[in-house]
């Protein structure tokens, strides 16, 4: 039941200037409302007012009533999930619910501290980037192109263990390629090989030759030539016997010196000859004879075992030491009885219109001289030898 204020009458002119503030007030007989309290406006007609020419209006007019609180609604839950936060509750303006314009004294929200007793994990966040490390390489173009690398660490902070923390996301490290370096040296390379060239020879066993070159690749930037040979030769057999040429063996001894029609002519001036042979051997398949003669003449006078006069020769030089270790090791040196050649003619003319002949002295004197230290074709002088090593032991030389 409303509660009537307050009563009064008021011109008709009031009460449209009072209702055109709402669409519901425009009705002249229709009950309007007004902001700011409830108004109740009731229209007479005008033909019950008692002066026509001023309707009036009765106006109730109700001050605003105040609202009362609900109760308090539980606590929401704590606004973080770890570690200290915030919870709230809430509560309604509709016991009773405020009327014409009043409302509800206090707030409609609550908030306090929440502490959930969890402690939070601690999410991993990367360090700053370290400096660049030192190239990987030194030339540039080689199998694996060099880098610089530079790294940082999942510590600002770390994530934590327990609870577990999540770790850093994205790459720990970085690469980028090295600049201003010279290219790498190249190394040589063989090609394959060629094709065999012709047998070198036409008979017998010759050799064919095969080459390659070092341009696979070609050597570049100071890098080594290809190693091993760039040619290789194989045995050829033509299956045709070569002719093989003679060669002379070495020639005889000289034959006795004589001469036709004499017996005799050792130790006397009178010339003779003597002669060698040689034999030409292993000439096959038609090749070329020896050159040459096998058959050799010269002028001679036999001196073999004629007694001529002699003289001393002067020392030689000193021989090795005997035994070359061991103790007592000696050295020996020596003088000889050697004959003086007479003087015959050096050269002779044995056939008239043929010139001078070349004359050997053949066969071996024996000397006579007078006695050197008691001895009459040989004197010999020995030393001890110095600072000869011992000899080494057969066992000890064995493996």
């Amino acid at each position: 039941m409303r509660e009537k204020l307050d009563n009064q009458m008021v011109s008709e002119k009031y009460v449209q200037t009072l209702c055109s503030a709402l669409p519901s007030m425009r009705s002249p007989l229709a009950n309007a409302k007004a902001c700011l309290g409830e108004i109740s406006v009731w229209k007479t007609a005008v033909s019950m007012l008692p002066m026509p020419s001023k309707s009036t209006l009765v106006v109730s007019v109700r001050h605003a009533e105040m609202g009362g609180w609900s109760e308090w609604a539980p606590w929401g839950p704590c606004s973080v999930t770890c570690s200290k936060g915030t919870q709230t509750r809430q509560r309604v303006c509709d016991h009773p619910a405020p009327k014409c314009g009043g409302h509800c004294p206090g707030e409609a929200q609550q908030s306090q501290a929440c502490d959930t007793q969890k402690v939070c994990p601690t999410h991993g966040a990367w360090a700053a980037w370290g400096p660049w490390s030192p190239c990987s390489g030194t030339c540039l173009g080689g199998t694996q192109e060099p880098k610089e690398t530079r790294s940082r660490t999942c510590s600002a902070p770390a994530p934590s263990h327990q609870p577990p923390g999540k770790p850093c996301s994205g790459p720990a490290y970085e690469h980028r390629g090295c600049t201003g370096l010279p290219p790498c040296p190249v190394a040589g390379g063989w090609g394959p090989w060629g094709p065999v060239s012709p047998c070198s020879v036409t008979c017998g066993l010759g050799q064919t030759l095969e080459r390659r070159t070092c341009d696979r690749p070609v050597p570049r930037h100071g890098g080594l030539f290809c190693a091993g040979d760039a040619t290789r030769t194989h045995i050829c057999n033509t299956a045709m016997p070569c002719p093989v040429n003679g060669e002379w063996e070495a020639w005889g001894k000289w034959s006795h010196c004589s001469r036709v029609n004499m017996k005799s002519i050792s130790c006397e001036e009178i010339p003779g000859q003597q002669s060698r042979t040689r034999n030409c051997r292993g000439r096959k398949f038609n090749g070329q004879r020896c050159p040459g003669e096998n058959h050799d003449i010269r002028h001679c006078y036999d001196i073999h075992n004629c007694v001529l006069k002699g003289s001393w020769s002067q020392w030689s030089t000193w021989g090795l030491c005997t035994p070359p270790c061991g103790p007592n090791p000696t050295r020996v040196r020596q003088r000889l009885c050697t004959p003086l050649l007479p003087n015959f003619p050096p050269t002779v003319s044995m056939v008239e219109g043929q010139g001078e002949k070349n004359v050997t002295f053949w066969g071996t004197p024996r000397p006579l001289c007078e006695e050197l230290q008691g001895q009459k074709l040989m004197v010999e002088e020995k030393r001890p030898c110095l600072h000869v090593p011992a000899c080494k032991d057969p066992e000890e030389e064995k493996p």
